[in-house]
């Protein structure tokens, strides 16, 4: 089910939409007929189109948009802006909060919860030993600043 959930998002990429606030709340399971669930992507409400202005058009300059729980560091940092990779990390995170059954950045606050996001990388070392191999660096590369960076 997770592939259906990175085609949704990758096929809103391509038509230059970024999400901004993808959650566990807004991720939906869809009983099919054959008994089966598939992932759909839901609530496009802070959206932005891709484009050299499109952010602006719909967001205040150094406006916090999406949950902090689940923010990219440049979202966090209010930039406002949030890109395809911003939308990769917000998955990242809601996968490690599935496999590990707690939140990466969790806080007592939402400033709590912001520094840490913008500070800091997701920590998934921890608990990679309590997962098979193959799940145990996909959270952490999903939500890696850049590419080369891993659990």
């Amino acid at each position: 089910a997770l592939h259906l959930h990175l085609a949704a998002v990758a096929a809103a990429h391509d038509e230059g939409v970024i999400h901004r606030d993808l959650k566990p709340a807004n991720i939906m399971l869809e009983r099919l007929r054959d008994g089966g669930t598939r992932p759909v992507v839901v609530d496009f409400g802070i959206a932005q189109l891709d484009g050299p202005d499109g952010a602006r058009a719909i967001t205040q300059q150094g406006a916090i948009v999406g949950t902090p729980a689940y923010l990219s560091p440049e979202q966090a940092r209010q930039d406002g802006r949030g890109s395809p990779a911003s939308d990769q990390w917000s998955t990242g995170l809601v996968l490690y909060e599935c496999l590990v059954g707690r939140k990466a950045f969790p806080g007592s606050n939402v400033l709590d919860v912001l520094s840490r996001v913008a500070s800091a990388a997701a920590r998934c070392s921890s608990a990679s030993s309590q997962r098979p191999s193959a799940f145990s660096a996909s959270p952490c590369r999903a939500s890696a600043r850049a590419p080369w960076q891993s659990a």
